[in-house]
């Protein structure tokens, strides 16, 4: 039986980007009824280029425009100067974390009722073309709820910090932070395991995980509603697989204008980004 499936498209203004992840979602094995939701945070000349973009790959589109200023990093990198403590009180992040919030609400608001899957992806993070039939698979095998490649820190060039984490057995969420206590997993080559949380870069998960979805955000502890959905997955008894050997890079654009790469990349991601 075919499973109904929407993507879910959170993007601000990053003209330097789109045409990549544009020739990503042109090039990505997908259902030929798929439908795709943008939420664009962005100025109405920007959120026509994604909507034209959008339309000349799928059938289905809906776009949710937040008419305001999308969330400036290179501004972000300016601010942040190696200091966590300061970088949670300044203002450019917490306005960054409620914007997210925003995004995200809306995303859970307007989402389709009568599919099966939602595919959740960010517009700064291309992704290999058989990431949809290789997260299916991955569901399939483990009998999981979520799926999702490793991705890395954008703001972090050395040590290339990755976003799988682990919750310990026994732990329980923290209820007035709307957090939980999480643990980096030691970084591995390959493999698919069991995860606690990641972040929104790329994943699949089965419907009722995002609809019944909630977001929240903590400035004081510097998650944003990313990270909330792994607490209500957890809370609600989800289970979250992550695969070490399907890598989703990260692009950025730092002060100078150039664009670099965080990340691995796999070899049949290349020819889509720099072709």
């Amino acid at each position: 039986m075919l499973k109904k499936v929407e993507i879910i498209y959170p993007t601000i203004e990053r003209p330097e980007v789109l045409s990549v992840m544009l020739k990503c979602l042109k090039a990505c094995e997908k259902p030929k009824d798929i439908r795709i939701l943008a939420i664009v945070q962005a100025s109405k000349g920007y959120k026509d280029r994604v909507e034209d973009g959008l339309r000349k790959i799928f059938e289905n589109v809906r776009v949710v425009h937040l008419d305001e200023q999308g969330i400036d990093h290179i501004e972000l990198g300016k601010a942040f100067k190696g200091n966590e403590e300061e970088w949670k009180e300044n203002r450019k992040q917490i306005e960054k974390l409620e914007k997210l919030y925003r995004t995200y609400q809306n995303a859970v608001d307007n989402a389709s009722r009568d599919v099966d899957y939602f595919w959740l992806m960010q517009d700064d993070q291309p992704f290999p073309p058989d990431t949809y039939p290789h997260f299916r698979k991955m569901i399939a095998d483990t009998g999981g709820d979520i799926a999702a490649g490793v991705s890395f820190s954008w703001r972090n060039e050395e040590g290339m910090n990755h976003n799988f984490w682990e919750i310990e057995e026994g732990q329980t969420p923290d209820e007035e932070n709307l957090a939980f206590p999480r643990i980096r997993l030691p970084i591995q080559e390959k493999g698919i395991i069991r995860i606690g949380a990641t972040g929104l870069s790329n994943l699949l998960c089965k419907k009722d995980c995002f609809l019944n979805w909630k977001p929240v955000y903590d400035p004081k502890k510097n998650w944003g509603g990313d990270v909330s959905f792994f607490v209500n997955a957890w809370k609600q008894g989800y289970k979250a697989f992550g695969d070490w050997g399907h890598p989703i890079p990260h692009m950025t654009k730092n002060e100078e204008g150039e664009i670099r790469v965080l990340g691995r990349i796999k070899k049949n991601l290349v020819p889509i980004m720099f072709e």
